[in-house]
């Protein structure tokens, strides 16, 4: 498996958008596939925010992740934000979304970020054993999260 730039492969931009579009159906009611595209399209930034990374091997797509300057509405002090975490079904739980986040928090760290913020729906258990700590319940789009935070090491 490879981590590589959203940049360096965008023919995967089609499938990231209607696999995470069909995922968050309840919550992201109001997007579009064009809309989606259009927003991980403005992603493909290798050095600047917002910057995608994309998991794959021999062309086939596992999952990608964000760094943004925001990804929270009513948290704008807070930044930058790890998001858009997704591993594509079949290849969950075999260690792609920590290795992406791995190589995320790498990327903000040498960024010069001294820390980096992430909310949650369901998947608080794994981000804790990633050394990301609890900051605060919040909401999005109406639905319950957690945000949670880490420091670059040495911060």
């Amino acid at each position: 498996m490879s981590i590589d730039y959203l940049s360096d492969h965008p023919e995967f931009i089609p499938a990231l958008a209607q696999e995470t579009l069909d995922h968050y159906r309840d919550i992201l009611r109001d997007e579009t596939l064009e809309t989606r595209c259009a927003k991980l399209r403005s992603h493909m930034h290798t050095d600047s925010l917002p910057l995608a990374l994309v998991a794959s091997a021999d062309g086939e797509l596992f999952g990608m992740g964000a760094l943004r300057e925001h990804d929270l509405p009513g948290h704008e002090e807070l930044t930058p934000w790890l998001g858009g975490m997704f591993v594509r079904p079949h290849h969950r739980r075999r260690g792609v979304g920590s290795a992406l986040c791995h190589a995320l928090e790498e990327k903000a760290w040498l960024m010069g970020f001294p820390v980096l913020y992430l909310f949650t729906l369901d998947q608080q258990r794994l981000y804790a054993r990633l050394a990301w700590q609890h900051l605060q319940p919040s909401s999005w789009l109406g639905h319950p999260v957690d945000i949670m935070f880490k420091r670059r090491p040495n911060a």
